[in-house]
Parts: structure tokens; sequence; C-alpha cells
């Protein structure tokens, strides 16, 4: 019997070791989800240091591998080009497959020697064999995974077919061994089961009955091949626009949610998506150095706007009769909706133009720059009204106030700050957020504002005084996008991992996390009503989510 259970032993050792060598090799070929298969076929009793430490060094990979792409993502898409690249190489050492980093990593290097050739400096920059051109169409984040090696059939016994012959055969052997008492220490070893540490749920908050107390996913809407960038309901709520880096934008029917159009045209990737206040048309901003306008009703191209670089975003007028794009050619342009001519160029900023927003009542237009600035223009004249300075590093976002009496700005400096639109004068510096500051937005009711950012936080802050209000904490990654419910008692973030968070404004107290679209959680918006949330990320899909009360 004693031979017998050896000869057992030795065979589920080796087809141990088999495994173990196939997740090794998945894992270097930056397969972390093929590997973690081979090691979970792998039964608790056969485990051993080797595979606790390469499960523990997967986990530990895996984990870095979301928090770069949200990142990677995040920065893309904002224009944080400093430290992208050493991002993109780290993420390449993890997942070297990854065509789509390989081609933004070689978008970054190219942008780069362009940006020195323009300075007349190469020094330091490697020396490119032909003319720069843009990112092939994008491929799957993985190829298709190689079949799994065949385990050797045992040579001293025929098994019939099983769903789990090591786990079977496991219990055979523990059975065989208290029959006949062989409590051999190597075989204890063997067979002591892992106990997995407990682990203490986050707390969460007892919402009151009235607030919103989750997500349900209504429709996933997968026709994208390459990231969500942005999404936007239309003003009746009838329809969703999502754009992307697979170089389309669709539109979505929200009741149930079929592809109405394909909008085709765009060479480069999406950056940003936007309705006209009256819902009849869509504007979208690219990488290849346009802005096109187009007709909601059957998808038509109705105007396109050129740039001489990325344009980075793009707003309607409030009366819908003009359009503003910003570009990294660091130019703002107006231009008119009704025959897509140009109205004004904005000319003053240093450098790329990265967002631009109209105030509610439609007179000024404020934009935001890598130069450390943003400015206030007059939208009738095309004129500057304000230089606003005092950020100390590259400005990313900016909105006004429902009142439009109140810009709020933020970006790298990690710093929030609060301008008054009638003379340029600063409000308040709002501190606290530990890395770059990126999405803001202001509650209905303007007294409130929220930030996202690179530490893993949101915040709550009171306009009239500045004051911190409450930390959102408890996000597993860098808060990429948020957005106020309509009623302005919920909050609800994405970050950079795979979560979809919402959050009671008032107490600061966490509602539900939500974890079914995996990726990044790129951009989220409520619709109009506030019964469906919309989100998108880096699983190439954008998501209706009903509001549950």
């Amino acid at each position: 019997t004693w031979n017998r259970l050896r000869g057992e032993l030795a065979e589920l050792e080796s087809q141990r070791n088999q495994l173990l060598q196939a997740a090794r090799e998945q894992a270097d070929n930056g397969h972390l989800s093929a590997a973690r298969k081979y090691l979970a076929r792998i039964p608790g009793p056969m485990q051993n240091e080797e595979t606790r430490q390469l499960a523990e060094n997967l986990a530990a990979a895996t984990a870095e591998v979301k928090q770069l792409a949200g990142e990677i993502q995040y920065a893309a898409r904002a224009r944080l080009y400093d430290g992208l690249e050493q991002k993109l190489n780290r993420y390449l050492e993890l997942k070297p497959r990854d065509s789509k980093a390989v081609a933004l990593l070689r978008k970054v290097q190219e942008r780069h020697q362009r940006s020195q050739a323009k300075t007349g400096t190469t020094a330091g920059t490697a020396t490119a064999e032909e003319s720069p051109q843009p990112p092939p169409p994008p491929l799957p984040d993985e190829p298709a995974q190689q079949p799994e090696p065949a385990l050797k059939p045992s040579s001293k016994r025929k098994q019939p077919a099983e769903k789990h012959p090591l786990r079977n055969r496991i219990i055979w052997i523990t059975a065989s061994c208290v029959v006949t008492l062989l409590m051999i220490p190597r075989m204890l070893a063997l067979m002591n089961p892992q106990h997995q540490a407990a682990t203490t749920p986050g707390q969460e908050a007892q919402p009151s009955p009235e607030l919103p107390t989750g997500l349900r996913v209504v429709h996933t809407l997968s026709r994208h091949t390459n990231d969500v960038t942005s999404v936007a309901f239309s003003p009746d709520g009838q329809t969703l626009a999502s754009a992307s880096e697979d170089y389309t934008t669709r539109l979505w029917s929200v009741a149930d949610g079929t592809l109405l159009h394909t909008l085709h045209g765009h060479s480069l990737r999406v950056n940003q998506v936007t309705f006209s206040l009256d819902g009849r048309l869509l504007a979208t901003g690219s990488e290849d150095n346009t802005a096109r306008v187009w007709s909601v009703a059957d998808g038509s191209l109705l105007h396109w706007f050129l740039h001489t670089d990325d344009v980075n975003a793009i707003a309607f007028s409030p009366n819908g009769r003009s359009v503003a794009t910003a570009s990294d050619d660091n130019l703002i342009r107006m231009w008119s909706v009704d025959n897509g001519g140009m109205l004004y160029t904005l000319n003053g900023h240093e450098s790329g133009v990265n967002s631009v927003a109209f105030s509610p009542d439609g007179r000024t237009l404020a934009t935001t720059s890598f130069d450390s600035t943003a400015r206030l223009w007059s939208t009738s004249s095309g004129t500057l009204q304000r230089k606003l300075t005092g950020h100390s590093n590259t400005v990313v976002s900016a909105t006004f106030s429902p009142d439009g009496q109140i810009l709020a700005t933020a970006g790298y400096d990690r710093t929030v700050r609060l301008w008054s639109v009638a003379d340029g004068t600063l409000l308040h510096r709002l501190s606290g957020h530990t890395d770059w500051v990126g999405p803001l937005a202001f509650s209905p009711d303007g007294r409130t504002l929220a930030s996202g950012s690179f530490d893993r936080t949101a915040r709550l802050w009171s306009v009239a005084d500045g004051s911190p209000l409450h930390i959102l904490s408890g996000q597993a990654g860098n808060v990429l996008s948020l957005a106020f419910h309509p009623d302005g008692r919920v909050l609800a973030t994405g970050n950079s991992y795979d979560s979809v968070i919402l959050w009671a404004t008032t107490e600061g107290q966490l509602l539900q996390k939500n974890t079914e679209q995996s990726g990044a959680i790129t951009t989220v918006t409520f619709s109009p009503d506030g019964s469906l949330l919309a989100t998108g990320g880096s699983d190439d899909t954008a998501r209706l989510w009903a509001v549950e009360r």
C-alpha cells in the first residue's frame, strides 16, 4: 500500500510541477489570467511554497497592470505626457504583447521626437527610421491563449474520464492514509488545506430609503473594438452617444440598447462627444486634427473643422449656433453650426489647450492649457477677458458653476481653484489632494464642488468658503471620472481599477461599489431624469445602469 501511495503522490507532484511551469510560461508572456487559471487547477493540498509565491506575484502583477492601465488611459486622454513613456514601458514589461500599449508607446515617442524637432534639439532621443505614422488599428489586449499542455496519463492505472481527476485522487489518497495510519510528515505538508485569511468587507453606509441604493446593468453596449473615451446622453434621455479609440462614435437607443448609427470618418481616436442642447446635433473631436458635427437623426456628417494638431475638447454654445474646439496646436476656434465656417481663432495659450467650456449664458468661454493657465474669452468678439494664473503646472479641467459666476479649475499641481468670472480674482485655493487632480463637477445647486484625483480619492468642497466637506476614500484606483445625480444627493465616481461607486453627498458615505465593468472606468454620466447612469471604459464597452432606490 505504501509503495502505491508513493507512486500516486509522485505522479501528482509531477502534474503539479507541469501546471506550475505552464503558469510561469504564461506569466512570462504577459498572459496573467491564463497563468492564474493554471495555478487554480492545482488542488489546495498540493500547493507548496513555489505555487503560493507565484500566486502572490501574479496577484501583485495583476493589480499593477490594472493600476497602470487606468493611469495610462487617463494620462493619454488628458494629454499628461510627463512620465507616460515610463508607465508604458513598465506596463509592457508585464504585458509585452499588448498591441494597444505598443501603438501608444510608439505614438508618445514620435510626439516627443516632433517636439524636440520643433525646438531644434534631438539629444537623448532615438532617431526614427521612418516618418512617424499613425498607430495601427487597435487589436485585442491579449492574443488568443495558447492551448494548455496536455498532462501525461498514468502508466500504472487507466483512469475513467473525470471532471476533477486530481481532486478525486487526492481524496482517495487521504482515505488510504487514514486506513493505513501512514502519517508521514511530507504527506501531511502536502495534504494540509490552505486556509484563506478571513477578510472583512468595507463598511458601507445604511442609506435612507429616499436615496438611490445601487446600480443594475440594463444594457451592455459592446460593439466598440477599443477603449470607450466619452459617453453622453441626449437632452431628452432617449439616445446615448459613445466615442472610442476605435475611431468611431456610436449612437444607441437607451430604451432597448440597440445600435442606431455608427459614425465613421475620424481616422484616429475620438476624444470627446457632446450633444447640442436641442438634441439634433452631435459634435466629436479627434486626434486626427478634426472636429465634426453630425445629424443625430440619421448619423450623417454635416460639418468638419480642421486644426493642425489633436482636437482635445469640443463644446456647443448654449444656443446651439456655434461650436468651440480646443487643440494641441495652442488654439481655440469658434465655428458656425449653420454653415460650418470659422468665426474666430482664439490665440494666446503658449501650449496645447486641453479643455473648453461655455458659461451657462453663453457669453464666456473658459479654456485650460499645458501652459499652466486658464483663460476667459468673450464669445461675441473672440477677445481675451481674463488670464487666470496661479497654478504651478498643467491645468487639465475647468467647469462653470450653474449660475455662471464661478469657474473651478484643477491640474497637475494637486490643487483646485475657484475664480470669480466677473473679474478673474482667485476666490479659494482648495488643497488636500496628494496627486494630480482631474475631473470636476458642481452640484446642481452650485453649493458643492466634487474633485477626483490620482491619489485615489474624490473630495467634496464647500463652494462658499472653499472648506473640505468629505473625503471619499476606498477607491481601488485613481479617480478618472465623476458626476452628480440631478438631485445633487448622490455622486458617481469611476476609477482606474474597475469600480463604479455611488456616494451620498450629504454624509460622504459609500452607497454601493460595483465592479461588473472590468478595467478603467473613464467616463460616467447620469441621464437627465436621473434614472440611468452611463459608463464607458477600457473594456471596450459602454454600459447603461438602472439607478435603483
